[in-house]
C-alpha cells in the first residue's frame, strides 16, 4: 500500500517562536477542521512527527488542496511577491504546489487559498504568487470566520473525488528539472536530507555523490546511528562495462576503475567503524551490467539522471522526484531496475 494523500496541506509563515507570524492562527484552523470533521487528513507541521521541515515538500505534492494562512507579518517585496530570503521554506511548498496544477490534471488552482488572518490586507493577495492570481480568497478575523474554510475546503474535496481515468493514471512526481546534479543537490540540501534520512538506496557507476561529495563522512555515519539503512550499487571497477564506459566518455583508460575503487575505499573506511549491530544497515555492492541510470531515493526523495552517449554523468540534467501516493511510475520503474540489478550483485568485503 503506497502513502495515504492528505486532505489539505496547512502553510504559514515565521517559526514557533515568531510573534508576528501565522502559525498561531493556522494551529486555531487545524484544530476547527478536526473538530468539525476528524475524518480529515490534514498536514500542518506541527502537529506531525517530522523532523526535518524541508521535507514538506513531498508532504505538499501528497495533498489534495492547500491553504496559506497569511497575516500582516508576512514579508514582501517592493512587487508585492513574498520575500525569498525571509520565507524560503514557505516558498518552496507554494512553489510545490503551484507545479502540481501545471502538471497534475486533477489539481486545480482552485485548490488552493490564501486565508488572511489578522486583518491582513486581502488586496495584495494576487501579487504574492502566481498560484493565488485571480482567485476568490478569505478572511477570518475570528473563530467562527472558520466555518466559511470548512465549507470550501469539503466542495473542493467533492469536486476532486470525481476523477476520470485520464486523471487517475496521471502523475505529478516530476518536482524540478535541473541542469546538473550539483544544483539539484544543491537546492535540495541534499546533505541534510541524508543526515536526516531512514533508506537510502543508490545505483550509479562511481557514486560520487554519497562519497567524494562528504569530505566528512558525519551525514552518513549519523543516518546510520539513527537506524537508517544504506543500499549501493557500484559498477564493477574491473568490469568490461567499466572499460566501455570510459571510452565512450572518451576519458584515459582506469579514470573511472580508480574513482570507483577510491570511493568504495572511503564508505568501507565508514562501514568498518560502525558498531557491530548495525554494520550491515550499510550494504556496499558490485554490479555488472550497462550503466543506465544514476539514481539516488533519500526517503521519499529522489534524484534520477540518465547516462548518456559520450556525456558523463555529472553533465546530465537531473530530475527530483518525489513520492506522490501510490501513483509513481517514474519511481516505481527505477526501484523495479534497482532490484532486478540488486539480485545478480554481490557484497564487497571488509
Amino acid at each position: 500500500m503506497g502513502k495515504k494523500r492528505h486532505n489539505l496541506f496547512i502553510a504559514y509563515h515565521g517559526t514557533f517562536s515568531s510573534s508576528n507570524g501565522s502559525k498561531e492562527q493556522a494551529q486555531q484552523l487545524y484544530d476547527f477542521l478536526k473538530e468539525r470533521d476528524s475524518s480529515l487528513d490534514i498536514f500542518f507541521f506541527p502537529m506531525s512527527n517530522q523532523r526535518n521541515y524541508q521535507r514538506n515538500i513531498a508532504e505538499v505534492m501528497n495533498s489534495d488542496t492547500f491553504i496559506f494562512v497569511a497575516g500582516p507579518g508576512l514579508i514582501t517585496l517592493e512587487n508585492g511577491k513574498i520575500d525569498p530570503s525571509s520565507h524560503y521554506e514557505l516558498l518552496m511548498e507554494i512553489d510545490s504546489f503551484y507545479c502540481m496544477t501545471l502538471s497534475d490534471l486533477s489539481t486545480k488552482a482552485e485548490d488552493a487559498l490564501v486565508l488572511g488572518v489578522n486583518h491582513f490586507n486581502m488586496g495584495c493577495v494576487t501579487d504574492l504568487h502566481p498560484l493565488f492570481n485571480g482567485l476568490d480568497h478569505l478572511q477570518a478575523n475570528c473563530y467562527e470566520d472558520y466555518e466559511n474554510v470548512y465549507t470550501w475546503l469539503k466542495d473542493r474535496l467533492s469536486l476532486k473525488n470525481k476523477n476520470s481515468y485520464l486523471e487517475q493514471n496521471e502523475s505529478n512526481e516530476v518536482f524540478k528539472v535541473f541542469r546538473r546534479r550539483s544544483q539539484a543537490f544543491e537546492s535540495m540540501n541534499f546533505t541534510n536530507l541524508i543526515a536526516e534520512c531512514k533508506t537510502v538506496r543508490a545505483i550509479g557507476i562511481s557514486i560520487s555523490e554519497l562519497t567524494r561529495r562528504f569530505v566528512d563522512p558525519y551525514p552518513i555515519e549519523r543516518a546510520l546511528l539513527n537506524g537508517a539503512h544504506f543500499e549501493l550499487l557500484f559498477l564493477d571497477p574491473n568490469s568490461q562495462e567499466t572499460k566501455n564506459r570510459e571510452k565512450e566518455e572518451q576519458i584515459r583508460e582506469g579514470k573511472i576503475s580508480f574513482t570507483t575503487l577510491e570511493n568504495v575505499e572511503k564508505i568501507l573506511d565508514l562501514k568498518s567503524s560502525l558498531p557491530d549491530k548495525i554494520r550491515n544497515n550499510l550494504s556496499v555492492r558490485y554490479y555488472k551490467a550497462v550503466p543506465r541510470l544514476n539514481f539516488i531515493q533519500v526517503d521519499d526523495i529522489s534524484f534520477l539522471q540518465y547516462y548518456g552517449n559520450f556525456a558523463q554523468g555529472i553533465k546530465n540534467p537531473c530530475f527530483v522526484l518525489v513520492k506522490n501516493g501510490d501513483n509513481n511510475p517514474i519511481l516505481d520503474y527505477c526501484l523495479d531496475l534497482f532490484e532486478r540489478i540488486k539480485s545478480s550483485s554481490w557484497e564487497v568485503e571488509l
